[in-house]
């Protein structure tokens, strides 16, 4: 999933970076931003759907768009596994995060012989 941008392409004392699905090449601040936006969003639909309820929803789709009503059922699992994916993804791109870091701390203190 996450993978390095080449030391090569780095300068020394710039902030290691990865690339989030081989699209994106984030630094370990930019990634803890755009957490940090996704679990606010994430965070308003809970009060949002309890506020707005259920049965108001349901009735406002029937008569905008009556094919999703049926999916209306399953949108707290879909929650759910959203919130899943994200801490596993946190998890993981986190961790990838120290290692460059440890790596990077190594290199400092153990320079390479010429």
């Amino acid at each position: 999933m996450p993978q390095s941008v080449p030391r090569s392409q780095q300068p020394a004392d710039q902030e290691p970076r990865i690339r989030l699905y081989g699209l994106l090449s984030v630094t370990r601040r930019q990634y803890l931003w755009s957490l940090l936006a996704t679990v606010s969003v994430l965070a308003a639909l809970v009060p949002a759907w309890s506020l707005f309820g259920r049965e108001q929803l349901r009735q406002y789709l029937l008569s905008q768009r009556p094919g999703i009503v049926s999916w209306l059922d399953y949108a707290p699992w879909v929650f759910a596994a959203v919130v899943a994916l994200e801490v596993i993804e946190a998890c993981v791109v986190l961790r990838r995060f120290g290692r460059l870091k440890k790596e990077a701390k190594s290199q400092r203190t153990n320079p390479p012989f010429p």
